[in-house]
């Protein structure tokens, strides 16, 4: 039974292994994709290209590497292939390298990926789904959290700009909006608030 890898919702690759392997295959993708993309520009177009190796004095590829703007993605052995079905190595490599391609091509995905990384797609706050948008929000000093988490993230929310945004109050509860807010923010990586509101991309 095949396992979707999913970048922010949308279907990278379906890896074609038993459960346990496809979600440890899985897994190391996210990290080598965690480690790539702060290098990248959002604003440019993403190359997805494989490099193969073969045996000696055999015309025979052994194995291939699927790259992302040159740095090294996905490695990929005669076994992977056998595994989804391909007869040789660059048949696999090249297939997934083209839904790479066509995936990276989105510039929303691009962003998503170099603001968001590592971030929920969705999260829950106060019983509403929020999802996560392309955007840094800026720091005008009007957010404000009671220290509320969800999937180990601490929500923030911003408060209007008027005489009562800078007063203190007493307690954590009362910071706490009497509506859900239409949007949420989180920090990344860079403590950059991120946007979530109540609508998906």
């Amino acid at each position: 039974m095949a396992l979707p890898w999913q970048i922010f919702g949308r279907e990278a690759l379906n890896i074609e292994l038993p459960d346990d392997q496809a979600v440890e295959r899985i897994s190391k993708f996210n990290q080598k994709l965690a480690a790539i993309v702060p290098r990248l520009n959002p604003a440019q177009n993403w190359t997805v290209d494989v490099r193969t190796t073969r045996y000696r004095r055999s015309a025979k590829v052994k194995s291939a590497l699927i790259r992302l703007e040159g740095y090294n993605l996905i490695f990929i052995t005669e076994a992977d292939a056998q595994a989804h079905g391909f007869s040789t190595v660059p048949g696999l490599a090249n297939t997934w390298a083209q839904s790479l391609s066509t995936l990276f091509q989105q510039p929303t995905l691009r962003k998503l990926l170099v603001i968001g990384i590592g971030l929920p797609p969705q999260i829950n706050y106060r019983g509403i789904n929020y999802y996560l948008k392309p955007t840094i929000a800026g720091d005008r000093g009007l957010f404000r959290t009671s220290g509320q988490r969800s999937m180990g993230r601490v929500i923030f929310w911003e408060v209007p700009a008027d005489s009562k945004a800078y007063q203190i109050a007493n307690t954590n509860k009362l910071l706490e909006p009497a509506l859900a807010p239409a949007q949420i923010f989180l920090l990344n990586r860079k403590q950059q608030f991120i946007t979530y509101t109540q609508q998906p991309s």
